[in-house]
């Protein structure tokens, strides 16, 4: 039979019976599908159990009892000598109650010393009468049996917000650590992607958590927090009963993480399940174990967060380097430029062909700033692998102190030195050469000498600005900047 027949005969609530059961007073057959099949026997030991319990035994006499490491009667003796001492302390209160009342005394008045020498002149007196006295309800003894689980708003809020940072690192070991795909440096791309990470998240766990609520009880984050979900009849969901609360939760708690809504939802959540303990919307027909509470589980979980940001961090950091990386030939080192041009610049347009040189529209020719000028690029290669690069500048235009070609060459040649994760990877690189003044400069980084000369006249005084103007006004202006990166 099931849980509501059994109900039905014993006349007990479905929480006594399951505390019963976890207790080991009684074992119902477990079908393949997890679902109980109480027998005629589990009926005739829980009226045994509601029985005892009324006679006010305890959980671990009862469970002596059926173990036989005790007689009955034995046991009820026991119990006889406890509740007629409790009849008669209580009996004793009364009488002292009913003498305090009638003397009509007052708090500041009380002679406390009088009546506790009544009180216990009354303990000591025999009492043979078997009123009520003492003996509580049915339903006040049985109560004692329930565990009702208090509310945990936040408790499932960081369960639940755990689960979607746990997915948010599956997410980034993909995109980032599997595909190499570079982190978003535009604002406006970082907050595309941002939303399609958010959608694929909310994809994700409608996919998986029912899965895992049906076939484990709960999820990473509830594991993390001792939270367990049954469905009415003490069996993990079905994957349909899953995918229903997983849905109203998204939308209904989550407001599908749309900005502003989510927190409006969030509120709405939190005021009906946290301040007037009502059951949220997706756990009717649901039931919640909170299982080892102890204190350290919501900190393990904030530490798993901080585990988890951590490797997020390195995931994108070094997926911000060049894919090609150690030792380079010519023609890596040009697709990881290529691919740097269109990642720090979105510029397409400008590309470097396998024998290492910049082509625009069939044409070598690139551009610095608005202007036209002739880049050269020359290779120092030893045994096949890339040693050095030298690209040099010429023109009568404005002047700059780097360019797009000089940050792409950078991080394309040194970003693939050994090490160069651990002093600050891409960032690193850029910061050595970008809003420097027009002046010459030798820095090393990650085992490479980068060196910068700039020869130039006909130009007014920058006041170490990283930009140069030509005089003009029939000056005649020049300039040559020769850029070099080489291995130590």
């Amino acid at each position: 039979m099931d849980i509501r027949e059994m109900e039905r005969r014993t006349k007990l609530e479905r929480a006594n019976i399951r505390y019963y059961e976890k207790e080991g007073l009684i074992s119902p057959l477990r079908h393949d599908n997890g679902y109980r099949d109480y027998s005629e026997e589990d009926v005739n030991t829980l009226l045994k159990v509601k029985l005892l319990r009324r006679l006010k035994l305890s959980i671990e006499e009862i469970r002596s009892l059926q173990k036989s490491d005790v007689e009955l009667g034995v046991v009820l003796e026991k119990k006889i000598q406890e509740l007629e001492a409790k009849r008669q302390e209580i009996a004793a209160a009364q009488k002292v109650c009913e003498r305090m009342r009638e003397d009509q005394v007052r708090y500041s008045e009380l002679n406390a010393a009088w009546y506790l020498r009544m009180l216990e002149e009354e303990e000591k007196k025999p009492r043979v009468s078997s009123n009520n006295n003492g003996m509580y309800p049915e339903s006040y003894v049985l109560s004692r049996d329930i565990t009702y689980e208090q509310p945990h708003p936040v408790k499932r809020l960081l369960a639940r917000e755990t689960d979607f940072v746990l997915v948010g690192l599956v997410l980034d070991i993909i995109l980032y650590g599997i595909f190499r795909m570079h982190p978003p440096m535009n604002d406006m791309i970082q907050n595309i992607v941002n939303i399609i990470m958010v959608v694929l998240s909310l994809l994700i766990v409608y996919l998986t958590e029912p899965l895992m609520l049906h076939k484990w009880g709960c999820t990473p984050g509830k594991w993390l927090l001792g939270i367990r979900i049954h469905n009415a009849d003490g069996c993990n969901l079905t994957v349909a009963e899953g995918r229903e609360r997983t849905r109203e939760m998204l939308w209904k708690g989550l407001g599908f993480q749309i900005p502003i809504y989510s927190w409006i939802r969030l509120w709405k959540t939190y005021k009906q399940y946290g301040v007037n303990n009502e059951p949220l919307d997706w756990d009717f027909g649901l039931e919640y174990e909170f299982v080892d509470q102890k204190d350290y589980r919501p900190w393990v979980s904030l530490a798993v967060w901080g585990v988890v940001f951590g490797i997020t961090t390195v995931l994108a950091l070094n997926a911000q380097l060049p894919h090609n990386r150690g030792d380079l030939t010519v023609l890596e080192f040009a697709e990881n430029f290529n691919d740097y041009r269109s990642y720090l610049y979105g510029d397409y347009s400008i590309q470097m062909n396998v024998e290492g040189q910049l082509v625009q529209s069939d044409h070598t020719t690139v551009y610095w700033g608005d202007n036209p000028v002739e880049a050269k690029w020359q290779y120092e290669v030893e045994d096949g692998v890339l040693k050095g690069i030298v690209l040099t500048y010429e023109g009568d235009h404005m002047l700059f102190s780097s360019d797009a070609n000089m940050m792409a060459a950078a991080g394309a040649f040194v970003g693939a030195q050994p090490g160069v994760f651990w002093k600050g990877g891409l960032v690193g690189i850029l910061s050595q050469i970008e809003n420097r003044a027009v002046e010459d400069y030798t820095v090393e980084f990650a085992g490479v000498i980068i060196e910068c000369d700039y020869e130039y006249t006909g130009y007014m005084d920058g006041m170490a600005s990283s930009m140069l103007i030509p005089q003009g006004d029939g000056v005649e202006s020049h300039y040559t900047v020769t850029f070099t990166m080489r291995k130590e």
